[in-house]
């Protein structure tokens, strides 16, 4: 299964694709099956944790993703994480061509 594309908002509201994305469409694909599989469980377990930390409703902890989530749980419950930015996906003019 592909990872869906991923976009990115400019400042303006304008939408441009993920790098990835333009590699891919320059390429062909790139990558090989096992690492869209392992790059769309990473996306899901960093979306869990930001929702977690924004304290925000949690998105399914689905099975492939458990032992991640329980890892982050118990290590931020040992070192009291107080987050104070949350990375959000941003681009700025200038940064695409195409």
């Amino acid at each position: 299964m592909a990872r869906p594309a991923r976009l990115y908002s400019l400042p303006d509201g304008t939408t441009v694709p993920s790098v990835s994305d333009v590699l891919a469409q320059c390429k062909g694909d790139y990558r090989a099956p096992h690492i869209d599989e392992a790059a769309d469980r990473g996306s899901r377990v960093h979306a869990a944790i930001a929702a977690a930390l924004l304290e925000q409703p949690l998105p399914p902890i689905t099975e492939d993703i458990a032992k991640p989530w329980a890892a982050w749980r118990a290590w931020s419950a040992v070192r009291w994480v107080v987050p104070e930015l949350v990375e959000t996906p941003i681009a700025w003019p200038g940064m695409y061509a195409g």
